[in-house]
């Protein structure tokens, strides 16, 4: 039988406390499919916004922007809301696979680290991306709440030092972020 897992309140709240009490018979698969859904209504909360300010009426933003780059923010917030679930689900593995490379290969070797529990802690972090459902400020304050409740999971669970917990992190984000934007953005060109 599995331990309870703290209150998810208490992660939001005093995220160094609910990890340092957070136990691994805890982490089981209902955390991963948390963190999946939570990914996913962040991601359709960020293409929402992003599809609302590209239908806001040009002239608003009086010149600064073109209207073929609101055309194409229109198409990427589209492409966005077909693929958050692909995005949900395969994000969280991906960034747990590079975040767990990382970890074990360039950090140490010796720390107590499984895949399974990588995986589950990146799932924890993004119940924050639930935050993205407030218009504007939301998908803009979410992911960095994310971001930091992952670095206090690495160093509560994992015992890392802040500055390897930020560089493990931080590597593989930013690599995602700029290759799914990418990607997103040569879709949007070709269509």
């Amino acid at each position: 039988m599995s331990t309870p897992l703290p209150s998810l309140t208490m992660l939001l709240r005093r995220p160094t406390t609910f990890f340092r009490e957070l136990s691994p018979a805890s982490l089981g698969p209902k955390v991963t499919l948390l963190g999946v859904f939570c990914l996913f209504v962040g991601n359709v909360c960020s293409g929402l916004t992003q599809f609302f300010l590209a239908s806001i009426d040009p002239v608003f933003f009086n010149g600064m922007i073109k209207p073929a780059e609101i055309v194409l923010m229109k198409k990427q917030a589209i492409l966005t809301l077909l693929f958050s679930p692909a995005i949900a689900f395969f994000g969280i593995f991906l960034f747990a696979s590079a975040l767990h490379f990382l970890i074990k290969n360039l950090i140490s070797a010796n720390l107590p680290t499984s895949y399974e529990t990588t995986v589950r802690l990146v799932a924890l972090a993004q119940v924050p991306m639930l935050f993205s459902i407030v218009p504007l400020l939301g998908p803009i304050i979410a992911p960095i709440w994310s971001f930091i409740l992952l670095m206090k999971a690495l160093k509560g669970f994992y015992g890392l030092s802040l500055f390897m917990a930020v560089m493990s992190t931080l590597a593989p984000a930013l690599f995602l972020k700029l290759t799914w934007g990418w990607a997103l953005q040569m879709l949007s060109l070709s269509l």
